[in-house]
């Protein structure tokens, strides 16, 4: 960033995000293969407890990304919630990876649209360009620096 005032940090890396469901559910339901097909089954949404909105799936096809509106008899403004909702078998949920990733080892929840997942830019930190950086915001960044290396 020459001669900008803003440096940046990225405390986390890229970011997956997959479509899962319970085991019990695609017992009864069978997997879907492909973006559309998710019309067909019960999908967990969120609410965004800010705007009040509900998140479209940001799904890809091609290359391209779809937004896909889904629909379920659940919504709910917690992402744990929606996690446990989906283990439950309420229907499928459209999570990070983190979130979904000792329930998949656990074999708890399956992943399905391997294919049509993205991976979402990881977060970033900007702060101020000085020469000092406020000893608060060095601990900050140290604290994430740490946390990466592990």
């Amino acid at each position: 960033m020459p001669g900008s005032t803003m440096s940046t940090f990225t405390p986390s890396g890229d970011i997956p995000m997959f479509v899962v469901g319970a085991p019990s559910y695609f017992a009864t339901r069978g997997k879907p293969k492909h973006p559309r097909d998710l019309l067909d089954h019960d999908c967990i949404n969120y609410r965004s407890r800010t705007t009040g909105g509900i998140h479209p799936w940001g799904l890809t096809d091609g290359g391209k990304r779809i937004d896909v509106a889904v629909a379920g008899r659940v919504v709910l403004d917690d992402s744990e919630l929606v996690v446990e909702a989906a283990v439950a078998g309420l229907g499928l949920a459209y999570v990070p990876e983190s979130r979904a990733r000792k329930l998949l080892a656990e074999k708890r929840l399956v992943r399905v649209l391997d294919a049509y997942s993205p991976t979402l830019p990881g977060f970033f930190l900007y702060y101020p360009s000085r020469t000092h950086v406020p000893p608060k915001l060095k601990a900050l960044i140290d604290f994430f620096k740490l946390k990466r290396r592990r």
